[in-house]
């Protein structure tokens, strides 16, 4: 079964993404400290059912790491084609090369990074849900693990491929499993309790706001990362679960996957056409690029399905429940 308002959370959170990517300012505070953790939560919702039911791990290689692997190709041909072959400066000033993943944390298809990094949580949950049998010490070992993440961030320690980012991910990823076994989650809960909800989480964080930017491993304090950002993944979670469905952006948060993974190749040269016709708008840009990513995700969920590890195609509507 698919439920409908965790979809409608991942469409905000995807949107919430290439909107701060392509510069729109965040005019609620708060929703841009949300837009990653949530999508760790998300995942962490639906790990027990995987590894409980006998679920293959080679589903994870497809649907992440086949991803990474497809996009960061084409990206960086991309790139070698326009800087080298035609000789076209889009970096900025910017290095880049096919060696990134190692050796910094900029990539020339940013968002990538995520991939990567959900797929080394994956793994680190797949081999603690298979050696380690006591739940209080997986819960300590995750802990464990997510303090050596957030002190690497604090000492500002480099480590390639973001496992010091993935350490910290852990801990969001371990709320998600910890929401799974509630019943709160997939319940029905009254509409008026789910307002409350939404708004004494939200008014949590704007009383102890917090900076997180995981792709880059920075926190402005680790322990109101943890309670103020998981106060904000609630709110948006009870609000999705409040209103359930709005089409067009439930319909983004199935797709979520293809416009993480096209989104920068795509407002760029809009960005360029925009900086050369001496007009710049971040919400004009924005609207360009949701544009342009319809008929793009459109077109590789029906022909080129392997690019996100689909070995078939992608119905085009959104499943019911």
């Amino acid at each position: 079964m698919r439920y409908k308002f965790i979809d409608l959370a991942k469409g905000i959170c995807i949107l919430l993404v290439i909107m701060i990517h392509v510069g729109v300012p965040e005019y609620m505070p708060g929703l841009y400290a949300a837009k990653v953790p949530i999508f760790f939560v998300l995942a962490g919702l639906f790990f027990l059912k995987s590894v409980n039911g006998g679920g293959d791990f080679r589903k994870k290689i497809y649907s992440l790491l086949v991803p990474f692997l497809t996009f960061y190709i084409i990206s960086y041909s991309i790139f070698y084609i326009l800087e080298y072959l035609l000789s076209i400066n889009i970096t900025n000033g910017l290095r880049f090369s096919i060696t990134d993943v190692i050796h910094q944390r900029n990539l020339f298809n940013g968002p990538l990074w995520f991939l990567l990094c959900l797929f080394e949580v994956e793994v680190l949950f797949w081999a603690l849900w298979k050696f380690i049998k006591n739940e209080s010490l997986k819960a300590i070992i995750v802990l464990a693990i997510a303090t050596v993440g957030f002190t690497l961030a604090h000492f500002e320690i480099f480590l390639p491929a973001w496992l010091d980012t993935a350490c910290v991910a852990a801990l969001y990823f371990y709320l998600g499993i910890l929401l799974s076994k509630s019943k709160y989650i997939y319940a029905t809960i009254k509409p008026q309790w789910l307002m409350v909800g939404a708004c004494m989480l939200y008014l949590i964080f704007i009383l102890f706001p917090v900076v997180i930017n995981m792709s880059t491993n920075h926190y402005s304090n680790p322990i109101l990362a943890v309670i103020s950002g998981t106060a904000i993944v609630g709110c948006i979670l009870c609000i999705c679960k409040l209103v359930d469905d709005i089409g067009i952006i439930t319909w983004i948060g199935t797709n979520s996957l293809v416009l993480l993974c096209t989104h920068h190749l795509i407002y760029r040269p809009i960005k360029y056409l925009q900086i050369y016709l001496g007009y710049e708008s971040s919400l004009l840009l924005f609207a360009l690029t949701m544009i342009v990513e319809i008929p793009v995700v459109i077109l590789i969920n029906r022909y080129f399905p392997l690019l996100t590890g689909q070995w078939r195609k992608k119905t085009l509507c959104v499943q019911r429940t």
